[in-house]
């Protein structure tokens, strides 16, 4: 084989990282946003809105990837709060 194509051979697994990146944020990563930004106040700062990570729930989204992609939609989870 060619060494002009061995760099093509040691290129790192994008979506994996992309996935793996995602799943971290969704087990981990929201919940440490949510503890660190838990406090909300409306733009008359008449309402405050505090949230704790361990209150909420993710739904899966009514629609599979593949349909959404055929209605051009984006991936929405349902973001769901006691």
């Amino acid at each position: 084989m060619n060494n002009n194509n061995a760099h093509i051979r040691n290129l790192p697994n994008l979506l994996e990282i992309q996935r793996s990146s995602f799943c971290w944020f969704l087990e981990k990563g929201l919940a440490y946003e949510l503890n660190e930004f838990s406090s909300f106040m409306d733009l008359n700062e008449r309402l405050e809105l505090k949230m704790y990570s361990q209150n909420y729930k993710l739904r899966k989204p009514k629609l599979n990837i593949f349909m959404q992609k055929n209605k051009k939609l984006l991936l929405a989870f349902t973001f769901m709060y006691n």
